[in-house]
């Protein structure tokens, strides 16, 4: 039985040119399926959502045609209540769900507002929590929340409404690996009970979310490309045309039809090793691999860029955040910053631009030579910027150009000069196609990028990034990639970046800090950091899919700090092939 059926539904955002948003969609969601949603950027994956949800056009201002189906009735004709017990949406920036002034209070709203007794509410509260890895957390105010954890608390929100279909958007970009897999479990349970789970994904999180599934759907320029059995769509060729990713084991498996008779493509790590190990027996494997070259954090010639001593911060009443943090960060480094949520990435890197303060006296941070506990914002942020984990927490201005020429105004920027450098900015992280749309409407990877692109305006010596792959397709994150390493090849930019995708950090990085309960647990080049899984599962952290195959792989003799699908198959497609 199909719970939500779209006929014929088309959706043009207002003021929309070149197309639709969603063109001629003819697509049915069956009951008790957990169905995903794969795209690059632009696809029509978040309106598909919000359509979905009766935000769109009610909300998202636009033109719908065709219709939407909602247990067989016209969507149109839902009043507000009936919708809400039938969809729950999670939207890909959690913020803007949250308006409780406690963590009880805004899981509780939803089912209140449905007019259950106190009984079920409890229950249903006490469910939402447990399983979203909030309880404890009942008294925090929702806006102290990490941005992990303000997911995690927009996803309680919704389980505990019990809707008979759950339509999230990017619903899981800012978890921790355990995160994800408690959630996604938690949804494909609800699934297997009757409820239809539809999640929408732009290809970073695919791995963590692909076991989950029961049917892949590939949107493109707004119309349905492919829709299958998740493998069978991961197999397809097509995805190579429209530049969407794979994951690293199909990525793998896919270069490995071209030399073998290999011909499955494994969904999980486990089968991906049985179809291997038989293969690579009495194989040898070069350990001649790139490692990273490190600057050292200071050798005489230069002081580091970053230096933080006995760094500790106590919220209120008592949520002991960080507990004496040292860390050491060379001049040209690109270093990942990585740990569960609520590890004190964040809180750290707030401290680093002075927007929070050490709560112990002996604490000191010093970035590129200025004493951050003492000096002003505007002495900083010349040494230092940050782009948040929320572009939206930091972008208010009403164009891209006058947010490209805000900072530069602040600074006293010669008047003659601020627009010809705000337009070299715009140009250079490629902006130029946005400069005339609304900012609202902008999509959030553009934001992100907008956000890191106005604060390079002022040419700071470190640039720290919160979560910037967020939402971001592979196509954008590999031009992410490149555009920082060509700034730190350039410019000798610092880079320091959060964030939960590992496959993006062994891409990027040259150095690894692992957090955990306020303190820095672990550290070293990438490659050596991913190359223990073990004092990693301490911090609840798992290497990139295609590292732990290798490690899997490891009593063979094959080495277990592989970074990539390209590096793998270098080292053994030889054999393979025979």
């Amino acid at each position: 039985m199909a719970l939500v059926e779209f006929k014929n539904y088309s959706f043009t955002h207002l003021g929309q040119v070149g197309g639709k948003a969603l063109s001629n969609i003819n697509l049915k969601f069956e009951e008790g399926t957990t169905v995903g949603i794969l795209g690059n950027a632009g696809a029509g994956k978040s309106t598909l959502i919000k359509a979905m949800g009766g935000l769109a056009p009610v909300e998202v201002p636009g033109f719908a045609e065709g219709e939407i189906l909602i247990d067989g009735k016209d969507s149109r004709t839902l009043d507000p209540m009936s919708y809400s017990r039938m969809v729950g949406v999670v939207l890909d920036n959690p913020a803007t769900q949250l308006l409780g002034l406690t963590v009880l209070d805004d899981v509780a709203f939803g089912p209140s507002n449905l007019g259950l007794d106190v009984k079920d509410i409890r229950e249903r509260v006490d469910f939402a929590l447990k399983v979203t890895r909030l309880k404890g957390m009942e008294a925090r105010n929702p806006e102290e929340l990490s941005g992990g954890q303000q997911q995690s608390l927009a996803i309680a929100d919704i389980l505990a409404m019990r809707p008979r279909v759950l339509a999230m958007d990017e619903p899981v970009s800012m978890l921790d690996a355990e995160g994800k897999d408690r959630v996604l479990s938690i949804i494909r349970t609800l699934a297997e009970e009757k409820s239809t789970v539809v999640i929408t994904e732009s290809g970073l999180d695919l791995e963590s979310m692909i076991k989950y599934l029961d049917r892949l759907i590939v949107l493109n320029k707004g119309e349905v490309f492919l829709d299958g059995k998740p493998m069978d769509v991961m197999a397809d060729m097509g995805l190579d045309k429209i530049g969407v990713g794979r994951t690293q084991l199909a990525e793998l498996f896919m270069k490995l039809r071209g030399v073998s008779e290999i011909r499955e493509i494994p969904e999980s790590i486990e089968r991906a090793a049985e179809i291997l190990s038989p293969r690579i027996s009495g194989m040898r494997f070069s350990n001649n691999r790139e490692v990273a070259t490190i600057p050292p954090p200071g050798d005489g010639a230069s002081s580091p860029a970053v230096n933080v001593k006995n760094l500790q911060h106590m919220f209120p009443p008592d949520v002991h955040a960080l507990r004496g943090v040292d860390v050491s960060i060379a001049r040209g480094e690109i270093v990942g910053l990585i740990g569960q949520n609520g590890s004190g990435k964040t809180t750290l890197c707030l401290h680093l631009v002075g927007v929070l303060k050490p709560t112990n006296p002996e604490a000191s941070i010093v970035v590129c030579d200025l004493n951050v506990l003492k000096a002003r914002f505007h002495d900083i942020i010349k040494k230092i910027n940050y782009v948040f984990q929320n572009p939206d927490n930091q972008l208010f201005q009403e164009t891209i150009m006058h947010e490209l020429t805000y900072g530069l105004r602040l600074q006293n920027f010669d008047p003659e000069l601020i627009i010809p450098e705000a337009a070299r900015v715009s140009k250079e992280f490629e902006l130029d196609s946005y400069v005339q749309d609304d900012m609202d409407a902008l999509p959030r990877e553009v934001k992100t990028i907008l956000a890191m692109a106005s604060v390079m305006t002022l040419k700071p010596s470190v640039l720290v990034l919160d979560e910037p792959a967020n939402a971001m397709d592979r196509i954008r994150a590999a031009w992410f990639i490149d555009k920082l390493k060509s700034l730190n090849k350039s410019t000798g930019l610092t880079v320091i970046v959060v964030s939960h995708n590992m496959e993006l950090l062994a891409k990027l990085c040259t150095r690894l800090i692992v957090m955990t309960d306020g303190k820095v647990v672990l550290e070293g080049e990438t490659r050596k950091v991913f190359a223990q899984p073990e004092k990693l599962a301490e911090a609840k952290v798992k290497p990139p899919q295609i590292t732990q195959l290798a490690q899997l792989l490891s009593k063979q003799g094959f080495p277990n700090d592989v970074l990539t699908a390209d590096e793998f198959f270098n080292l053994i497609h030889p054999e393979v092939a025979k």
